[in-house]
């Protein structure tokens, strides 16, 4: 385009302005079709005149994490968007969380790809940490039971002219944002602008997001059986402020059952008191009694056959005197 095409551009269009979609927010406040299906920008947009701008627009508490941002050109003269002004769809972070910069990377790292041959098949990050790896773990060292999750990653293969490259786009959605208006701003911005591109798109971010929250429920039903066994794991150590640090209780018979239950009141009865002991700066025959009957449940009729049970509580007899330093 020469300077004379700008003048011209210019003249023509110095009533138009530019507006843009943060996070891809439409008139009936997310995560469906609008009223105004495939008609723009819908609610929570900005618009500044597209010339003669002396300062950039911003946009101002925006919460941390991953966003979207989507821009198109106004009529001079109706105000109308004009759909063939449709930007590709631009992902951003801000202050972002590890687990949001997983799911961006791809987003953020070009846009778009070319390849000899294409699936035309949805893929793409489902923005919770862990998918395909586990679980994380929270601040305790626990399990933590992961939330459904607010944006993901649409693959979209698109072929060109015979021969050429299919270019697969990356098309990042929130769960707030109207499916309708970001696959309208989708195909508009790539020159397809009918309702079959807009129905398709909005089938494939909607199945993109059922998988997601498939494979969200199923890792929450792993991680929380892995957080209480977790937590119950947790009960039997105990910290001890001599030898190795940590005392192992060990689980002796299944505690639900009533003999595991009274075996467990007598173990974690010894820590309390060898414990105590220690505090008050006793000489330790309180805990040499207590070891001493506890060596006494050897004889009890549900230990007297396992040898494992008499091994586990041999082993913690000897390790709960040194553990407090008797």
């Amino acid at each position: 385009m020469g300077a004379e095409d700008v003048a011209v551009f210019e003249e023509h269009f110095k009533g138009a302005f530019i507006c843009a979609a943060l996070d891809g927010v439409g008139t009936d406040g997310g995560g469906g079709e609008s009223e105004t299906r495939g008609s723009g920008l819908g609610g929570g947009h900005a618009c500044w005149p597209l010339f003669n701008v002396t300062r950039g627009p911003r946009f101002v508490a925006v919460p941390d994490g991953f966003h979207t941002l989507d821009a198109v050109v106004t009529h001079p003269n109706s105000g109308e968007e004009i759909g063939e002004s449709w930007s590709v769809t631009r992902a951003f972070l801000t202050l972002a969380t590890e687990a949001d910069q997983t799911l961006a990377a791809r987003a953020l790292g070009g846009g778009s790809s070319t390849s000899e041959s294409g699936g035309g098949g949805v893929e793409g990050g489902g923005g919770g940490a862990g998918f395909g790896n586990g679980y994380e773990l929270d601040d305790d060292g626990l399990p933590s039971v992961p939330r459904r999750v607010n944006h993901v990653v649409v693959e979209v293969d698109m072929s060109g002219p015979p021969g050429a490259a299919v270019v697969t786009h990356l098309l990042p959605v929130q769960r707030s944002a109207d499916f309708s208006l970001v696959a309208h701003r989708f195909c508009s911005a790539r020159g397809v602008g009918n309702g079959d591109c807009v129905t398709a798109m909005v089938g494939r971010i909607r199945e993109r997001f059922a998988e997601a929250d498939e494979r969200t429920e199923r890792l929450a039903a792993v991680a929380s059986a892995a957080r209480e066994a977790a937590i119950a794991a947790s009960k039997r150590r105990v910290r001890t402020p001599e030898g190795p640090g940590i005392l192992e209780v060990p689980l002796l018979l299944p505690a639900d059952s009533p003999e595991g239950l009274a075996l467990d009141e007598a173990l974690f009865a010894a820590v309390s008191t060898c414990a105590e002991e220690h505090r008050v700066g006793g000489v330790g025959l309180d805990c040499l009694t207590a070891q001493s009957s506890l060596f006494g449940m050897r004889e009890r009729p549900v230990l007297k056959g396992n040898a494992a049970a008499q091994e586990a509580l041999l082993d913690f007899i000897g390790n709960l005197g040194a553990g407090y330093g008797f």
